[in-house]
């Protein structure tokens, strides 16, 4: 009997890292913005949200709510706040069952969107933060045994530099892969696993969540929000694998529940 291939994965620490983009048409792609894209978009998913549609600046997603079913609802941020007119900020908070059910919400992000634009032309992409960890990694392990695509794992970042809170959760994907299956990466990839692992070291399920929230705080990302008054969200974010939604892209920048249309 053969023995299972290796994975393939690849992460890029800022979507302006990626290193060939001859390689992003061939790789599944996981985009990470747990500080909060991700984060609100995996959160609204489970609360029964329709669709996600993702939009780079703030006119296209107004322009694209005209091309989409109603009852839409427009979401996002600038600089941590909601954009005036907007129906839903960028609060994982914001998105309960009472609200979302039964909307497509077109999302613009100050990072997190703009992640997803980077890898647009790749055959599917993921969106993932801790929430969802294990929910995605199994995606992804069954991605492996359908197909040999290489992964691509991109962390949005702030503002244009690494952002530690998505390369934690890049590590803790990886880590939660490594636990059944064999994955190389590169070096981008052992940091990511490396700071999961020497963040959570020896705790127990009850410390590790005020662990990373510290963690959080130290992060440009995370000092943002709590200047801006979202210190909660720190901790909405911590909270692992309480998500079972994987967001997919079925069809240009439109993610959907599991792929399910």
């Amino acid at each position: 009997m053969n023995e299972p291939t290796a994975l393939q994965i690849k992460v890029a620490l800022l979507p302006s890292r990626l290193e060939l983009n001859q390689y992003v048409p061939q790789a599944t792609a996981v985009v990470i913005d747990t500080l909060r894209f991700t984060t609100c978009a995996a959160s609204a998913l489970t609360a029964g949200a329709t669709s996600i549609h993702v939009e780079p600046s703030i006119e296209r997603a107004i322009q694209r709510r005209a091309s989409v079913p109603p009852p839409a609802l427009l979401c996002g941020e600038r600089h941590c706040r909601p954009i005036p007119g907007f129906d839903l900020g960028n609060s994982p908070a914001e998105y309960t069952p009472e609200r979302v059910s039964g909307h497509a919400l077109i999302f613009t992000t100050t990072n997190g969107t703009r992640a997803v634009e980077a890898v647009a032309n790749a055959r599917c992409i993921y969106l993932a933060c801790l929430g969802n960890r294990s929910a995605i990694a199994g995606a992804l392990l069954k991605h492996h045994h359908a197909s040999a695509h290489p992964i691509l794992i991109i962390c949005a970042g702030t503002e244009g530099e690494v952002a530690e809170e998505d390369v934690l959760v890049a590590g803790a994907i990886l880590d939660a892969m490594n636990r059944s299956h064999e994955c190389n990466t590169n070096d981008a990839g052992q940091e990511a696993v490396e700071l999961w692992r020497t963040t959570t070291r020896g705790l127990t399920d009850q410390e590790v969540i005020p662990e990373i929230v510290r963690l959080f705080r130290t992060t440009r990302g995370g000092r943002n929000l709590l200047r801006a008054g979202y210190e909660d969200d720190l901790w909405r974010a911590a909270q692992i694998d309480t998500l079972e939604t994987t967001p997919v892209r079925s069809g240009g920048t439109t993610f959907f529940v599991n792929g399910e249309e």
